[in-house]
């Protein structure tokens, strides 16, 4: 009587494990179980078929050749194509990456109206520290403990602010 189990590996895979028990004393040729991939996730496929129209899209948009051998694969909608095309058009538009073009697409199409500065918080950060800091050297150069005086006395006979402010500017 066959055993069915099901192990689950990567998430969206499920592969079918059978195994035939033997019963008889009489010598029969063993198989060993058989192993297949029974399906690949739709989710997974589906994910892998947006992907890819989003490197497409970025290629084209950004002037890089894209490979014809991709269009034969992308057509065929077979796993094995798909796989195939995925990894060509990678290549072809490194060194970006499908996740990198999938948060700029999504950048750029959930905040429409918003400028720039709002939707990379990282650059808008860097921004304001540029201008706390040119704000900051500009007000140490201005002090009355920076001039000709101390900076004629030197580093090792200067001491304090009047050394901290001469450093800094």
């Amino acid at each position: 009587m066959p055993t069915t189990s099901t192990i689950a590996n990567p998430p969206n895979i499920e592969k079918s494990v059978t195994e035939k028990e033997t019963t008889s004393t009489t010598a029969t040729p063993s198989k060993e179980p058989k192993t297949k991939f029974k399906s690949i996730s739709p989710k997974l496929k589906d994910e892998m078929i947006h992907e890819i129209n989003q490197m497409l899209s970025f290629a084209l948009h950004n002037g890089k050749t894209v490979n014809i051998d991709v269009i034969p694969l992308i057509e065929e909608n077979n796993i094995d194509n798909l796989i195939n095309a995925h990894n060509l058009l990678c290549k072809n538009v490194a060194p970006a990456t499908p996740k990198s073009i999938n948060y700029s697409f999504n950048l750029r199409d959930s905040k429409q109206q918003e400028p720039l500065l709002k939707k990379l918080p990282l650059v808008r950060n860097l921004i304001i520290l540029a201008i706390i800091f040119l704000i900051l050297f500009v007000a140490t150069g201005q002090s009355s403990m920076v001039n000709d005086e101390s900076l004629d006395i030197g580093v090792m006979n200067n001491r304090g602010l009047s050394l901290l402010l001469n450093l800094v500017t």
